[in-house]
């Protein structure tokens, strides 16, 4: 295919151009999720026991900026190479990135990806307590998608896969099943969070709650397996994987470091006074020892490390 076809794109923009602006795009989104949380961050290493799943918090973090620093930089090279060409002389946007700086870009998505899939992977067995049929399934799940990602295209194996749709739903069901606390002390019905949602008119803090806590991310993920999927099926157009190429990771790393932030910080999606929902995550082992406790009580961690 070429870079530009009349049927599918306006042919007036060089893609070239359009793959840089999408970097660009990609990386602020990356900049402004890790500058943003940094102070979480520090608050992290201070407060917290600094164990495996912090790391690879961190490592994903860091990784997932430097993977989208050099293809902005791999992408200013073959924009500039190609300047003063024909815009067809390659045939999609990943086989662009390929060719420009094939080893360094995909080692770092890989690692980007792994890293990912694994703080996912310990946020659901966390929240399980180690259930061996969820271990086997998530497991299986993570090696057959980075299986895939080696024997296959490097780039688009690992970003392709239903892994990230299954862990997010098995990790907002569990989340939502977990006893909510409600302001004046009592608890709420559980099913009654999710009927407040079609409520329009009224409960207007349970949707507050949900944007304040960036659930809107998940959406964004799901969506973003739409075209993926649409790619995969028809394979009609190399247009759909710009999105998915440079987007899904992204995304991916925001949700899944979203969700270690707020079992680490004692915050609930579905509640956000983190207050008053860490004694919710203490009495399903999901607090961190070494944290003073609320109304002058110490919590004590149960037997899962998260």
């Amino acid at each position: 295919m070429e870079w530009y076809d009349s049927n599918h794109f306006p042919n007036s923009i060089p893609q070239p151009r359009l793959l840089g602006c999408c970097i660009v795009a990609s990386l602020t989104i990356v900049a402004w999720d890790f500058v943003t949380y940094v102070p979480e961050d520090v608050r992290l290493l201070k407060e917290y026991r600094i164990r495996l799943p912090t790391i690879v918090y961190l490592s994903a973090r860091i990784v997932t900026l430097a993977a989208f620093v050099q293809a902005l930089i791999t992408a200013s090279q073959f924009h500039f190479s190609f300047a003063n060409g024909k815009p067809s002389v390659v045939g999609s946007v990943v086989h662009g990135l390929e060719t420009s700086d094939p080893l360094s870009h995909r080692i770092l998505l890989i690692v980007q990806r792994a890293l990912t899939s694994l703080l996912l992977y310990l946020r659901v067995d966390a929240l399980y307590q180690s259930n061996r049929y969820i271990q086997a399934f998530f497991g299986a799940s993570i090696l057959a998608i980075l299986a895939g990602g080696v024997l296959s295209n490097l780039i688009a194996g690992i970003s392709t896969g239903a892994f990230d749709l299954f862990i997010f739903a098995a990790i907002i069901f569990k989340l939502g099943w977990l006893p909510a606390v409600h302001p004046s002390g009592g608890s709420e019905e559980v099913l009654g969070r999710y009927k407040m949602f079609f409520k329009q008119n009224r409960e207007r803090d349970f949707a507050d709650r949900i944007l304040q806590d960036s659930l809107y991310y998940v959406v964004i993920a799901i969506l973003l397996k739409i075209p993926q999927i649409a790619y995969l099926t028809v394979r009609s157009s190399d247009y759909w994987l710009v999105s998915t190429v440079l987007l899904d990771p992204i995304f991916t790393c925001i949700i899944s470091c979203k969700i270690f932030r707020d079992m680490k910080l004692g915050r609930s999606w579905l509640n956000g006074d983190s207050e008053k929902t860490l004694t919710v995550f203490t009495s399903v082992g999901l607090s961190d020892p070494g944290v003073s406790s609320i109304q002058g009580e110490t919590e004590t961690k149960g037997s899962v490390e998260v």
